[in-house]
């Protein structure tokens, strides 16, 4: 642990500040989904793509999904190195090389992906993940994880280190019955209750969606933000291999997006949440992670 304290220090020496020079802390965010295909990794590498295009930010997006992580199919890249490589390698990192380490897109996001091959999606431990986000907080402003949908350790570890966590969801009963589910689980991790941010994505994709009113009702919490539907322009640039900031920078969605990122990066980061209290519940078995966190809570 000495040696991982020497590099963060000599990172942060080296890393991002204020223009009056002073230092700047690292904003974290982290982007689950209620299910798979609701948009998580759209958000992620959207939201940190119209981050990163502000000159005075520096952001780095971590793919947790170890087994099945797209960010770099999205962004059109093929990275040199992954989270495992990194993590391999803690001790031996300064500012340059970490940022090497990283692919970086022509939009200044930086990625760090998932590993290609299936069997190594075990290299990482949570210890692991602790000391490279301690690095990767020291070099960039903002730290985006897009999780996986297992709700593994390393997922939680992200949640914790993170001051907002947006949970995705669709207008449809499937979704919200887990965010439900989810909602009363992270109640349970000391900590994490009040950051859990819910979004809509995807409203107006069809007629049969739930309403927002009885959306509200059914997770007793307020929308953080929805973002509207545009399947056509999401799926040309996401088969362009561009984010939307530079693919369709006039579109709806974009703006949407970009709000989003102002809400969660822009100043005033308080939220009118009237949020009720789901009560306790057994559904916390259903996550194993989610419970053997709580346990060392």
């Amino acid at each position: 642990m000495e040696d991982l304290a020497t590099a963060i220090q000599r990172i942060g020496r080296q890393s991002h500040s204020t223009a009056d020079g002073r230092s700047r802390s690292s904003t974290v965010l982290a982007i689950a989904g209620a299910t798979g295909g609701v948009g998580t990794t759209s958000l992620a590498v959207n939201v940190g793509c119209a981050l990163a295009k502000r000159p005075e930010n520096s952001v780095a997006l971590i793919d947790l999904d170890l087994a099945l992580g797209d960010a770099d199919v999205f962004l059109d890249t093929i990275p040199d190195y992954t989270l495992v490589d990194v993590a391999q390698n803690v001790a031996r990192l300064d500012f340059n090389l970490l940022k090497r380490s990283l692919t970086k897109h022509s939009s200044g996001l930086y990625l760090l992906p998932m590993r290609i091959q299936l069997q190594d999606t075990s290299l990482v431990t949570p210890d692991d993940l602790h000391r490279v986000i301690g690095l990767l907080k020291a070099t960039f402003s903002h730290l985006i994880f897009d999780l996986s949908k297992g709700y593994s350790e390393l997922d939680i570890v992200a949640m914790q280190a993170a001051e907002h966590v947006l949970l995705v969801t669709q207008l449809d009963l499937p979704c919200l019955r887990n965010v439900v589910r989810l909602l009363m689980s992270m109640d349970e991790i000391d900590g994490l209750k009040d950051k859990i941010r819910v979004v809509v994505n995807r409203v107006g994709l069809e007629n049969g969606q739930i309403s927002m009113k009885k959306a509200r009702e059914t997770i007793g919490r307020e929308i953080f933000k929805q973002i509207p539907n545009d399947y056509r322009v999401m799926a040309e640039v996401r088969n362009n291999g561009v984010p939307l900031v530079e693919g369709a920078p006039r579109a709806g969605l974009t703006q949407a997006i970009i709000e989003l990122a102002d809400l969660l990066c822009g100043g005033d980061q308080s939220t009118s949440e009237a949020a009720t209290t789901p009560g306790s519940s057994n559904w916390l078995s259903f996550w194993p992670a989610l419970a053997k966190a709580r346990g060392k809570a």
